[in-house]
Protein backbone atom coordinates (compact mmCIF):
# COMPACT_ATOMS: atom_id res chain seq x y z
CA UNK A 1 0.00 0.00 0.00
CA UNK A 2 3.24 2.63 1.46
CA UNK A 3 4.08 2.00 -2.87
CA UNK A 4 0.63 2.36 -4.24
CA UNK A 5 -0.42 5.90 -2.14
CA UNK A 6 3.62 7.22 -3.01
CA UNK A 7 2.13 6.62 -6.75
CA UNK A 8 -0.65 8.57 -6.28
CA UNK A 9 1.11 11.18 -4.83
CA UNK A 10 0.19 11.03 -1.45
CA UNK A 11 2.68 12.14 1.19
CA UNK A 12 3.40 10.69 4.45
CA UNK A 13 3.90 12.69 6.99
CA UNK A 14 3.46 12.88 11.22
CA UNK A 15 2.60 15.53 13.90
CA UNK A 16 5.88 16.74 14.87
CA UNK A 17 6.37 15.08 18.49
CA UNK A 18 7.65 12.56 20.25
CA UNK A 19 4.76 12.46 22.29
CA UNK A 20 3.60 8.17 20.96
CA UNK A 21 -0.28 9.35 21.38
CA UNK A 22 -0.53 11.14 18.14
CA UNK A 23 -1.09 10.38 14.52
CA UNK A 24 0.87 7.20 13.37
CA UNK A 25 1.24 7.88 9.79
CA UNK A 26 -0.79 9.85 7.18
CA UNK A 27 -0.86 9.29 3.62
CA UNK A 28 -2.02 13.23 2.84
CA UNK A 29 -2.30 14.92 -0.28
CA UNK A 30 -1.71 18.78 -0.35
CA UNK A 31 -5.17 19.88 -1.19
CA UNK A 32 -6.97 18.53 2.05
CA UNK A 33 -4.42 18.22 4.18
CA UNK A 34 -4.40 21.25 6.67
CA UNK A 35 -0.92 20.38 8.05
CA UNK A 36 0.79 20.29 4.67
CA UNK A 37 -1.65 23.44 3.22
CA UNK A 38 -0.12 25.43 5.75
CA UNK A 39 3.58 24.31 4.40
CA UNK A 40 2.40 24.27 0.64
CA UNK A 41 -0.11 27.05 0.63
CA UNK A 42 1.56 30.08 2.82
CA UNK A 43 5.54 29.06 2.68
CA UNK A 44 6.34 31.63 5.33
CA UNK A 45 4.26 30.08 7.93
CA UNK A 46 3.14 26.95 9.63
CA UNK A 47 7.07 25.59 8.94
CA UNK A 48 6.64 23.06 12.27
CA UNK A 49 3.62 21.71 11.28
CA UNK A 50 5.14 18.66 10.16
CA UNK A 51 9.00 17.75 10.59
CA UNK A 52 10.92 17.10 7.55
CA UNK A 53 12.04 13.87 7.05
CA UNK A 54 15.56 13.14 7.57
CA UNK A 55 16.11 12.70 4.21
CA UNK A 56 17.02 14.89 0.82
CA UNK A 57 16.51 14.42 -2.93
CA UNK A 58 19.35 14.09 -4.76
CA UNK A 59 19.54 13.70 -8.55
CA UNK A 60 22.31 11.84 -10.40
CA UNK A 61 22.89 14.15 -13.24
CA UNK A 62 24.24 11.63 -15.75
CA UNK A 63 21.04 9.61 -15.22
CA UNK A 64 18.28 12.85 -15.05
CA UNK A 65 16.95 13.27 -18.85
CA UNK A 66 15.07 16.30 -17.41
CA UNK A 67 11.83 14.74 -18.34
CA UNK A 68 10.24 17.04 -15.67
CA UNK A 69 8.03 14.35 -13.75
CA UNK A 70 9.82 14.81 -10.36
CA UNK A 71 8.91 18.78 -10.54
CA UNK A 72 5.26 18.14 -11.27
CA UNK A 73 5.12 15.71 -8.70
CA UNK A 74 6.85 17.52 -6.17
CA UNK A 75 4.02 19.58 -3.78
CA UNK A 76 6.71 21.68 -2.19
CA UNK A 77 7.98 22.94 -4.98
CA UNK A 78 11.94 21.90 -4.44
CA UNK A 79 12.78 20.80 -7.93
CA UNK A 80 13.46 22.80 -10.74
CA UNK A 81 14.63 21.69 -13.99
CA UNK A 82 17.45 23.70 -16.01
CA UNK A 83 19.34 22.71 -18.75
CA UNK A 84 17.39 19.51 -19.14
CA UNK A 85 18.23 18.44 -15.93
CA UNK A 86 16.30 18.31 -12.35
CA UNK A 87 17.75 20.47 -9.68
CA UNK A 88 15.83 20.40 -5.66
CA UNK A 89 16.51 23.05 -3.29
CA UNK A 90 17.42 21.07 -0.19
CA UNK A 91 15.78 24.07 1.54
CA UNK A 92 12.58 23.23 0.16
CA UNK A 93 12.53 19.05 -0.26
CA UNK A 94 10.61 17.92 2.67
CA UNK A 95 12.22 14.25 1.95
CA UNK A 96 8.75 12.97 1.14
CA UNK A 97 10.19 10.98 -2.00
CA UNK A 98 7.58 11.64 -4.50
CA UNK A 99 9.73 12.25 -6.75
CA UNK A 100 11.64 9.60 -6.07
CA UNK A 101 9.46 6.37 -6.67
CA UNK A 102 8.35 7.50 -10.15
CA UNK A 103 11.60 8.91 -11.67
CA UNK A 104 11.65 7.31 -14.78
CA UNK A 105 15.74 6.83 -15.08
CA UNK A 106 15.85 6.13 -11.21
CA UNK A 107 17.67 9.45 -11.12
CA UNK A 108 16.40 10.78 -7.81
CA UNK A 109 17.17 9.22 -4.78
CA UNK A 110 16.96 9.69 -1.04
CA UNK A 111 19.80 10.41 0.96
CA UNK A 112 19.73 10.76 5.24
CA UNK A 113 20.68 14.20 6.50
CA UNK A 114 19.65 14.81 10.41
CA UNK A 115 18.22 18.14 10.26
CA UNK A 116 14.71 18.03 11.84
CA UNK A 117 13.75 19.04 15.57
CA UNK A 118 11.01 17.38 16.97
CA UNK A 119 8.95 19.05 19.71
CA UNK A 120 8.22 17.12 23.28
CA UNK A 121 4.64 17.08 22.99
CA UNK A 122 1.75 18.81 20.64
CA UNK A 123 1.59 21.73 22.93
CA UNK A 124 4.77 22.66 22.42
CA UNK A 125 4.52 22.27 18.94
CA UNK A 126 0.96 24.34 18.49
CA UNK A 127 2.59 26.55 20.49
CA UNK A 128 5.58 27.16 17.77
CA UNK A 129 2.87 26.82 15.08
CA UNK A 130 1.36 29.88 16.44
CA UNK A 131 3.94 31.89 17.26
CA UNK A 132 4.95 31.23 13.37
CA UNK A 133 1.31 32.23 12.04
CA UNK A 134 1.78 35.45 14.21
CA UNK A 135 5.42 36.18 12.74
CA UNK A 136 5.59 39.74 11.10
CA UNK A 137 8.88 40.70 9.04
Amino acid sequence: MVDKFAKLGLVFCTENVKNPYHFVVCACCDCCCAMLRGLTRFEDKNKSATSKSNYIANVAQDLCKGCGTCQKRCVFHAITIENEKAFVDDQKCMGCGLCAVTCPTGAIKLHRVERSHIFENQFELMKKIYEENRATE
